[in-house]
């Protein structure tokens, strides 16, 4: 049963990859966002469940590991959830953490490319947790949200090392733009970024 599942996922995951062509493609359908999610939903499960039993290998294990990594650090449930939801339908593989300490343990064990984090968190301070947070995953662009937004904290943020720093209701139309924008950094630092078409 397990194999069966196994060959039917692979079949969807590499259907996906066909339809994938630019990262930048996928985000321009709807539709073409979930039935991707769907199938990658599928094949993150094999990948995060399976992985310990030895049934990855070699580019499989790959595949799963570059795919684009966010970690959504937020101490109240319904906003972390909410974030999370949202950026998966954008495509990406989505962590959630409530607090720096439970951050600090997947930042240790996973290869994240953008850190969404709150500036009030229940065992610290987002802003001083930027430099945790860039002392494990240099590569990794950070982006701040805070509910009380003031220029103070918003200029150390940015000296720390935020990618941005944006206040919550206010700034919600920005999330996803800001996201994607940090993605496009981190690409271009892997250098997976296509040179424009002239």
């Amino acid at each position: 049963m397990i194999y069966g599942l196994f060959k039917k996922c692979m079949s969807h995951f590499l259907s996906f990859n066909k339809l994938r062509l630019t990262s930048a493609k996928v985000r321009t359908s709807i539709t073409l966002k979930r039935e991707c999610l769907d199938r990658m939903s599928i094949f993150s499960y094999f990948c995060n469940n399976l992985i310990g039993e030895g049934l990855f290998f070699g580019s499989s294990w790959f595949i799963c590991t570059d795919m684009i990594q966010i970690l959504v650090i937020d101490d109240e449930d319904p906003i972390r959830n909410l974030l999370a939801r949202m950026i998966e339908l954008e495509g990406y593989k989505v962590w959630k953490a409530s607090d720096c300490q439970s951050a600090l343990k997947l930042l240790k064990a996973q290869p994240f490319d953008v850190v969404l984090c709150d500036v009030f968190l229940p065992d610290g301070n987002g802003v001083d947790f930027i430099r945790e947070i860039k002392k494990h995953r240099p590569e990794a662009e950070v982006i701040l949200l805070t509910a009380h937004g003031n220029i103070p904290d918003g200029v150390q943020a940015i000296k720390n090392g935020a990618f941005d720093y944006i206040t919550k209701g206010d700034d919600n139309r920005k999330i996803i733009p800001t996201i994607s924008r940090a993605v496009d950094e981190v690409e271009k630092k892997k250098g997976k970024v296509a040179p424009p078409v002239s």
